[in-house]
C-alpha cells in the first residue's frame, strides 16, 4: 500500500509512505527531491513495471515512485497539465501513457523509456470522438476520467454520460 501526502503550503514537500505487509508496518516517508509540485489526485495514477506514477498541479512533470528501490524522482511531461487536462494510464504494451480530448479528439501518448534523461513522449492515437461516439453528442465538455489498466480502454465523460473508446477497435 502507498500513501501521498502533499502539503498544503507554497513550496511544501511531497511525501510517501509505504506500507510493508512483511513487517506488517509503515515505512519511513520518502520525501521528494524537489518541492512545489503538488499532487493532482484527479489525473489517476499508473503502475509501470515497479513503479507507480502521479500527475502533479500547474506543472510539466509527473512523480514517480519505485517501489522496489523506495525511491521518488519527477519524469518530464510533453505539456504542461494546466494548459489541457489529462489522465496517466498504461498503455497494452505496459508502458507509461497519457490520454487527454482537445477539441474533439482523444489523444494518446506513450513515453518511450531509453534511459530516464533521454525518455522521449511519442503520440500514438487520435481519434475524432464525432466518428465514434452517438450523432448529436456535443463534445465542448468532454474529458478523460480513467482508464482500464493496460487493456486500451478509455473513459470519456460528456455531460452526464461515461463513454467507453476501446483503442484497438475504437
Amino acid at each position: 500500500l502507498v500513501v501521498l501526502e502533499c502539503s498544503r503550503f507554497e513550496g511544501g514537500e511531497t511525501l510517501v509512505y509505504t506500507y510493508l505487509s512483511e513487517a506488517a508496518a509503515w515505512g519511513n516517508p520518502v520525501c521528494a527531491q524537489q518541492h512545489g509540485y503538488q499532487v493532482d489526485y484527479m489525473m489517476g495514477s499508473a503502475l509501470v513495471g515497479n513503479a507507480l506514477y502521479f500527475g502533479c498541479l500547474f506543472g510539466d512533470k509527473a512523480l514517480k515512485y519505485n517501489l522496489e528501490l523506495r525511491q521518488m524522482s519527477w519524469v518530464q511531461l510533453p505539456f504542461q497539465s494546466q494548459l489541457r487536462r489529462f489522465m496517466l494510464t498504461t498503455t497494452e504494451d505496459g508502458r507509461l501513457g497519457l490520454a487527454t480530448v482537445d477539441d474533439s479528439k482523444l489523444y494518446m501518448w506513450s513515453r518511450k523509456d531509453t534511459h530516464e534523461v533521454d525518455a522521449i513522449w511519442e503520440r500514438r492515437v487520435m481519434i475524432e470522438l464525432n466518428a465514434v461516439l452517438p450523432v448529436g453528442v456535443v463534445l465542448t465538455t468532454a474529458k478523460v476520467i480513467g482508464s482500464a489498466e493496460g487493456l486500451g480502454i478509455i473513459f470519456v465523460r460528456v455531460a452526464d454520460v461515461v463513454y467507453t473508446v476501446d483503442l484497438k477497435t475504437y
